[in-house]
């Protein structure tokens, strides 16, 4: 659910985007992306915030049994910082699909997932449980926060 709220912002990006590169501006988009990029980050801290504030009551929401609440609880730290960083990457998707940027899309997910995978693989021998399944979602989005804001901080638009 949280995830459409940001996804909004994705399609927006999308939109303008490629709307601009078909009229030659790649200023207007760039312009565009930067805007969304901080309606994506600001939103996606105020969805934290939010969560942080319903921990006491958000997990009895979906039960009252206290074994599954406490399990909520291991992973609900990761919930709540992965929402900025998260927002980032979702509207990152939409600015780079609006630019057609589908090659790049495809290698930064392949190595994203790749590092996923990683860390997911150790997870059953290290004994990480749930928490470690968590740090291979961190993983796969935190690579692709860092892949997608290279190449958007260092060489986008294209020319």
């Amino acid at each position: 659910l949280l995830a459409l709220v940001v996804d909004a912002l994705a399609v927006a990006g999308q939109v303008l985007v490629a709307r601009y590169r078909g009229a030659s501006d790649p200023a207007a988009a760039r312009s565009a992306a930067d805007r969304l990029l901080v309606w994506g980050l600001r939103i996606g801290v105020g969805l934290g915030i939010l969560l942080l504030a319903l921990i006491p009551f958000l997990p009895r929401l979906f039960t009252p049994d206290p074994s599954v609440i406490a399990n909520i609880l291991v992973v609900y730290p990761f919930i709540i910082v992965m929402q900025p960083l998260n927002a980032l990457v979702f509207v990152w998707d939409g600015v780079f699909l609006g630019a057609e940027e589908f090659r790049f899309l495809a290698v930064q997910m392949v190595l994203s997932g790749a590092a996923a995978a990683a860390v997911l693989l150790l997870v059953l021998p290290m004994g990480w449980g749930l928490r470690g399944i968590w740090w291979g979602m961190t993983t796969l989005m935190l690579v692709r926060a860092l892949t997608l804001g290279w190449r958007y901080w260092r060489a986008w638009p294209a020319a």
